[in-house]
């Protein structure tokens, strides 16, 4: 493959698979490394690709994933070691005080976790484009620039887009927060 095309195919891909992998790590600066960190797995296998078996985008987020479950499995074995080293006269588990004090924290708790259901429900009624567009400028806090680039798509695409999702999103939490 020449440098030129390769090249080619990365600007093609890139604000898709940024989009697939910042939906799926919450940190941009992981994110922005397992895209890098995916195209160069793509320039360093591109001859193994079969272009009769699959389409290059297939391959890209085949590529990506993999790299995303690794860095989960890296966070999680981090996290496992850290359990095991924790001392055993541990003050982190201390509670002190009457079980009344916690009474409402525990309400709140358990409206958010009904809050955070009828979201999900809510946001399962997007299309894919919709909730892309909802989570990079929502949750990820991304501008209406920074998303046209990275999705591939119009500024004016990226309004009208946030603007349906949200007239969608406001209908159906109303409607389900009002059942709880």
């Amino acid at each position: 493959m020449q440098n030129t095309e390769f090249q080619q195919v990365m600007e093609a891909n890139k604000g898709m698979i940024t989009a697939f992998v910042s939906k799926k790590v919450n940190n941009q600066a992981v994110s922005e490394e397992i895209v890098a960190d995916t195209f160069i797995k793509a320039w360093q296998h591109f001859d193994t690709f079969d272009v009769a078996k699959s389409q290059i985008t297939t391959w890209l987020h085949t590529i990506a994933g993999r790299l995303v479950i690794d860095y989960y499995r890296t966070i999680n074995k981090q996290r496992k070691l850290e359990l095991t080293e924790m001392p055993e006269n541990s003050d982190y588990l201390q509670v002190s005080g009457n079980v009344q004090d916690f009474a409402s924290p525990a309400s709140e708790l358990i409206e958010s976790k009904e809050l955070q259901k009828a979201i999900n429900t809510a946001m399962g009624k997007l299309n894919e484009t919709q909730k892309n567009v909802v989570d990079l400028y929502f949750i990820k806090g991304r501008k209406y620039e920074e998303i046209a680039d990275m999705l591939n798509i119009s500024m004016s695409n990226v309004k009208v887009t946030l603007l349906r999702a949200k007239a969608i999103l406001q209908s159906k939490l109303q409607n389900e927060y009002a059942a709880l």
